[in-house]
């Protein structure tokens, strides 16, 4: 039995829609299924810990966006039991980075292949890490377009009036970053993010070289910029022509430690935490997924 979790707000209510069109498919080919869906935050992780152990449980199936797939993904980590996703969410890394179709129909036929493949997650002090982690500026920016009004209108456009309306807000701070044995100093820092896989912030592809399955992690540090610097750097992260940008530092290892001079803002897979990690270190083919 497939157990798909839905997040029905995801998406603008996208969601929602894409339920009704599986379902039918599912019915039709006589797949045995149980659809729950979400009601309030953190439902997503409730219904995976309750469901995760059943017997007839072959896999859990997220319709919604990152933030539900990192709530579900988190609590699998470890099982024998494979997350699957319909993408239906605003930004879509996990989708984009595991090369999951738009197409519903077509990422259900994904899905129902069966064909699993192990990736790997990361651990910080409170939680799990699917996709990434930011902090410092896009910690603070996606704490602002998660309670925009705005964001059910516009959608993942949400995170570009939230970043012109924290540019002038924010002050860099200086982080040491102690990565396996090695440790780097830097000073006016804007950006310090943690990548398991390439696709960040709905396609921005801020650690290109980054791998779900490669057994490390990846970090870009952007530093030393002006408010209209940074303004003016963005569009070449979509492409990932940023990293030769003399105010970009790239780093890879198993093992991060992160020290600011102040408490930064900072979000995991699209969701603000309420703390800053302070040590994050990769957890190798931790999780199965479809």
């Amino acid at each position: 039995m497939y157990l798909f979790i839905i997040n029905p707000v995801s998406g603008k209510g996208e969601a929602a829609q894409k339920w009704t069109w599986i379902e039918h498919v599912l019915k039709e080919q006589e797949i045995p299924y149980r659809g729950m869906f979400t009601q309030y935050a953190g439902h997503a992780q409730q219904l995976t810990i309750e469901w995760k152990d059943k017997p007839d449980v072959k896999a859990i199936i997220v319709i919604g966006g990152d933030g539900t797939v990192s709530e579900v993904g988190a609590c699998l980590v470890g099982s024998a039991i494979p997350l699957g996703l319909i993408p239906s969410g605003s930004g879509n890394d996990f989708a984009r980075t595991n090369h999951i179709s738009m197409d519903p129909i077509r990422a259900l036929k994904r899905m129902l292949s069966h064909q699993v493949k192990k990736i790997d997650t990361a651990a910080w002090q409170e939680g799990t890490m699917i996709n990434s982690i930011g902090i410092g500026f896009d910690g603070m920016v996606t704490e602002r377009a998660n309670h925009s009004p705005l964001k059910k209108r516009i959608g993942k456009w949400v995170y570009v009036v939230a970043t012109l309306q924290t540019l002038f807000r924010y002050q860099p701070s200086n982080v040491t970053i102690e990565v396996d044995e090695s440790v780097h100093h830097y000073q006016r820092v804007w950006m310090t993010t943690i990548c398991n896989s390439a696709n960040f912030g709905g396609g921005m592809k801020i650690c290109p070289r980054a791998k779900n399955d490669d057994g490390h992690l990846d970090l870009c540090i952007v530093h030393s910029l002006s408010p209209i610097g940074l303004l003016l750097f963005f569009p070449a992260v979509f492409l990932g022509y940023h990293v030769h940008h003399p105010a970009v530092s790239l780093l890879q290892g198993q093992k991060v430690k992160l020290s600011f001079d102040r408490e930064q803002k900072a979000q995991a897979d699209g969701e603000v935490l309420p703390h800053q990690p302070k040590k994050i270190e990769i957890v190798k083919e931790s999780l199965l997924i479809l």
